[in-house]
C-alpha cells in the first residue's frame, strides 16, 4: 500500500508505509519571536565572525525511508514512533532549558494522533515526564469549546467561526465544497463538528475523537513579547505596547489547522483554517476511501489522514503601510499544496487574517495536473472587515503579473522576511517574503516548468518581483539573505536548485526590474539538487556549506553519489572542481574549501549547522534488505579545514537503529530529534557523554556535549551569538 511519489497534495493520503515520522528543524528558542524553518538575517558590513546567513531547513525524510517501506511485513506489532519538532528555549541566561518538541502515532486508517510536548530541563538532565502534552490537553477539551475560525468571502464580515450553527453551516458549506454531490448538504454540520472533534461517524467508541492532528513537515514558533534591537522610534513603540503580550506556541498540523497554545499550560487558544485549505473540498478530502474518490457519509465510515498543513512556519515583526509594527505569522502548505497564507498576530487575542495564495494545478483525484486550460490561481485578501476571493486563469497570468504564481509547486521553500527599498516617486521601504518555487510532482508535471524565486510583499501577497531560472525547475532550499548593516534591508539572497547550482540575488537596485540573479557556484555533477544550503562568516570571508541529495526524493531523483561542499566564495570558489576532495581520514583543505562524497546509500537526515567554528549535521545509510537497520552518522567538522573533531579526528560516529531528525547546539550541548523503534536498544558511542555520563535517548532526544575541540575553538575574531536574527536578544 504504497503512494505514488509526489501524488497531489489535494486528495493526497498519508499512508501507512508512508509516513511514520515527525522530523526536526532545532534552534534556540527567543523571545519575542522564535524560528524554526526560518532563515537568519545578518549585516553585510562588517560581519561579524561566526554569524550564519541562515539555518537550514531540511526537505525532511518519512520514516518509510529510515526504516524501510516493508515496514508493514517487518514491524507492523510498533505503532508508535517519536519524531520531533524541536525548540530549545533558554528561558533565563544560565537557568533551565524548555523544550518543546513534537511527535505523533501513525495509524492504518482514522487520523493520526498528534503530540506536542513541553519539557523543563535541569543541567541537560530530561525529566521522565513532560510539563505538559498540549495534544492530550486538547483531547480533555470539549469540541464545542474550541475556539476555530477561518476567513470569510462569502459574507461582509471577515471572520467566521468553525460551528454548525445554522448560520454559519450555510456559508461554510458555500466555501467547503460548492458540488453538493460531493458534500451534501445535511452533511456539512456533522462534518463541522466531526473536524472539531466529534465523534460523529462512530469511528471509535467514544462521543469525541482525538483533536490534534500530527505534526510532520510543520515548522514551530514561539511568539512573546517583542525583544528585537532594532533602533526604530516606531519599533520601540510596538515593543512597549506589548511588552506583556501573552506567551504563545504556534504549530501547523494536517487536521489542517494553525493552532495557538498557550506556553505556560498547553491549552489551546485559537486554531485558525487557512480559506486555501478550507476551499475546493480539501479539507472534506478527510473523509475519502483511499481510492481517492467520493467521501463516505455513512455510519461507521472511517477517514483517512492526509496533508493539509505540513510546510514551514515563520514568524516576523514587519511594518506595514499604515506606519506601525505588526507581528505576523507566514505559513506554508508544504507537501500539502502549492500556497501559502499570513495571519497578523501582534494581538494573540484578536488575530487577523492578512492574506492567502494557492496555485491550483492538481486534479481532485491527486495523481495528476489539471489540463493547462483549467489551471487558476486563487488570491484571497482581507480588505477592512471583508475578505474577497479571486481566481484568475493561468492563461490570463502574464510573466509581469503580481499574481504570477504559475510555477508555484509545493510550497517547501522557507522564505527569509526582511524589506527591499524601491523607488517610486519617493523612496519606499516595502517588507517582503523571498521564497523558491518548491518541489514539483515526482512524475506527472510539466517538463517546460522553469524554477523561480518570488519576493512577495508580505503585506498583501503580491509580487515585486519573479526571478525566472531557465536552467532549473525546483528551488526547494530555505532563502539565506544578506542584510546592510543593522537593518533588516536585504541586499542579497542565496538559494540552491534542483541543477546543482547556487544563486545569489541582487536586490540593491531602486527598481525590481533591475534586480539580477546569477550563478555563484557549481557542482558540476549528476547529483544535481540541493538538500540544505548554509552561509556563514568565517574570518571576515564568506562561505557556503551545502549537503546534496534528498532521501525523501521531494526534488529530484535518489543519486549515487552525495556530497557534503564547503565553499569560500570570497576566495572565488566557484564549483566543485576549486574544492579539495577530502576522505573520512584525510583534511588538508585549503582556504578556497572542500568536499567529502558521502557513501553509496547515505543520505542528509538534518541541515548542516555552523557552530564555533564547525559544522554540524547527520546523514542516514539506508539498509540494502527489507527488515535490516540503517546506520545514522553524526558528523562533526572543522568549516575551514574538514578536520574531524570527534576522539582521533574522526569525522562522524554511527549509530545503529536510529535515524537523526535535526540538531542544535546551545551552550556546549547538542540537542538531536531521534526516530527509533521504542523497543529497540541502542548502543551509544563512548564520545556521546553528558559530563562524564553516557548520552541516552528519551523519548525521541539524544542529548550530549560537544567535542572538547569545539569547545576550545578560538577565533580570530569575536564569535557571534547565534541568534534568528542580528537585531534580537535570546536573553530574556
Amino acid at each position: 500500500m504504497k503512494l505514488p511519489r509526489k501524488a497531489s497534495p489535494l486528495k493526497m493520503f498519508k499512508k501507512f508505509s508512508l509516513k511514520y515520522s515527525t522530523p526536526i528543524v532545532a534552534l534556540f528558542l527567543f523571545c519575542g519571536l522564535t524560528f524554526v524553518m526560518s532563515p537568519l538575517l545578518y549585516a553585510e558590513t562588517e560581519p561579524v565572525e561566526g554569524e550564519k546567513l541562515q539555518i537550514q531547513t531540511p526537505i525532511l525524510c518519512s520514516i518509510s525511508k529510515a526504516f524501510p517501506e516493508s515496514f508493514d511485513q517487518c514491524y507492523h506489532s510498533t505503532p508508535f514512533f517519536n519524531g520531533t519538532l524541536l525548540v530549545i528555549s533558554p528561558d533565563n541566561p544560565g537557568g533551565d532549558v524548555v523544550i518543546y518538541t513534537a511527535s505523533f502515532e501513525p495509524t492504518k486508517e482514522g487520523q493520526w494522533k498528534g503530540h506536542l510536548y513541553k519539557y523543563i530541563l535541569s543541567s541537560g538532565i530530561m525529566p521522565a515526564s513532560p510539563e505538559w502534552d498540549a495534544g492530550m490537553k486538547l483531547d480533555s477539551q470539549p469540541y464545542s469549546d474550541r475556539d476555530v475560525f477561518t476567513a470569510n468571502w462569502k459574507d461582509r464580515n471577515w471572520r467566521i467561526n468553525f460551528n454548525s450553527s445554522i448560520n454559519n453551516s450555510s456559508t461554510l458549506a458555500q466555501m467547503l465544497e460548492p458540488n453538493v454531490n460531493y458534500l451534501p448538504f445535511e452533511q456539512v454540520p456533522k462534518f463541522i463538528r466531526w473536524v472539531l472533534g466529534s465523534d460523529e461517524w462512530h469511528e471509535t467508541n467514544e462521543n469525541e475523537r482525538y483533536k490534534l492532528g500530527d505534526i510532520y513537515h510543520s515548522g514551530l514558533v514561539k511568539v512573546c513579547a517583542p525583544k528585537g534591537g532594532y533602533i526604530d522610534t516606531k519599533y520601540n513603540e510596538f515593543k512597549k505596547k506589548n511588552a506583556k503580550r501573552e506567551k504563545l506556541i504556534y504549530v501547523q498540523a494536517n487536521d489542517g489547522m494553525l493552532h495557538a497554545f498557550n506556553c505556560s499550560t498547553g491549552q489551546e487558544k485559537w486554531a485558525f483554517i487557512p480559506p486555501n485549505v478550507l476551499a475546493e473540498g480539501r479539507i472534506v478530502g478527510m473523509k475519502q476511501d483511499l481510492s481517492g474518490k467520493e467521501p463516505k457519509w455513512e455510519e461507521g465510515d472511517t477517514s483517512h489522514s492526509r496533508y493539509l498543513l505540513d510546510g514551514p512556519l515563520v514568524a516576523e515583526d514587519v511594518l506595514f503601510s499604515d506606519g506601525r509594527y505588526h507581528t505576523i505569522i507566514l505559513g506554508l502548505l508544504g507537501y500539502a499544496g502549492a500556497g501559502l497564507y499570513v495571519l497578523d498576530v501582534t494581538d494573540p487575542n484578536e488575530p487577523q487574517f492578512m492574506w492567502a495564495v494557492e496555485n491550483a494545478i492538481y486534479t481532485r483525484a491527486g495523481d495528476s495536473l489539471l489540463p493547462n486550460q483549467g489551471r487558476y490561481v486563487s488570491y484571497w485578501v482581507r480588505n477592512g472587515n471583508a475578505v474577497s476571493r479571486m481566481d484568475q486563469m493561468h492563461n490570463e497570468i502574464t510573466d509581469n503579473s503580481d499574481l504570477n504564481y504559475k510555477d508555484m509547486r509545493f510550497t517547501k521553500s522557507t522564505p527569509a522576511i526582511g524589506y527591499v527599498s524601491t523607488q517610486k516617486g519617493s523612496q519606499t521601504d516595502t517588507w517582503v517574503a523571498i521564497m523558491g518555487n518548491g518541489s514539483m510532482m515526482k512524475s506527472g508535471d510539466d517538463s517546460s516548468l522553469l524554477a523561480g524565486v518570488y519576493v512577495i510583499n508580505i503585506e498583501n501577497g503580491r509580487l515585486l518581483k519573479v526571478f525566472s531560472i531557465p536552467s532549473a525547475q525546483e528551488i526547494a532550499t530555505p532563502v539565506a539573505m544578506l542584510c546592510k548593516a543593522y537593518t533588516r534591508l536585504a541586499k542579497y539572497f542565496y538559494v540552491g536548485g534542483n541543477n546543482g547550482v547556487i544563486y545569489e540575488g541582487d536586490l540593491r537596485a531602486k527598481t525590481p526590474g533591475q534586480w539580477t540573479i546569477k550563478n555563484v557556484f557549481d557542482i558540476k555533477s549528476s547529483s544535481g539538487s540541493f538538500y540544505t544550503l548554509d552561509v556563514a562568516y568565517i574570518n571576515r570571508d564568506k562561505w557556503l556549506f551545502a549537503l546534496t541529495g534528498d532521501d525523501e526524493d521531494l526534488i529530484g531523483d535518489e543519486a549515487t553519489t552525495n556530497y557534503m561542499i564547503a565553499a569560500n566564495i570570497s576566495k572565488g570558489s566557484s564549483s566543485i572542481d576549486d574544492l579539495t576532495e577530502l576522505s573520512s581520514e584525510t583534511a588538508n583543505a585549503d582556504s578556497r574549501g572542500w568536499y567529502i562524497r558521502l557513501d553509496a546509500n547515505e543520505y542528509p537526515a538534518t541541515s548542516t549547522t555552523y557552530y564555533k567554528g564547525h559544522i554540524f549535521f547527520s546523514t542516514y545509510l539506508k539498509p540494502e534488505r527489507p527488515c535490516d537497520l540503517g546506520k545514522s552518522r553524526i558528523y562533526i567538522l572543522n568549516a575551514v579545514t574538514g578536520k574531524g573533531a570527534w576522539t582521533g579526528n574522526k569525522k562522524f560516529i554511527e549509530l545503529e537503529g536510529v535515524r537523526m531528525t535535526g540538531m542544535v547546539m546551545s551552550e556546549d550541548y547538542v540537542y538531536a530529534g531521534v526516530i527509533k523503534f521504542p523497543q529497540l536498544e541502542v548502543f551509544i558511542p563512548d564520545d556521546l557523554k553528558v559530563e562524564e555520563e553516557s548520552a541516552s535517548i528519551h523519548k525521541g532526544l539524544l542529548i550530549f556535549d560537544v567535542p572538547l575541540e569545539v569547545t576550545n575553538w578560538e577565533s580570530l575574531y569575536p564569535e557571534g551569538v547565534m541568534v534568528p536574527s542580528y537585531w534580537r536578544s535570546w536573553k530574556q
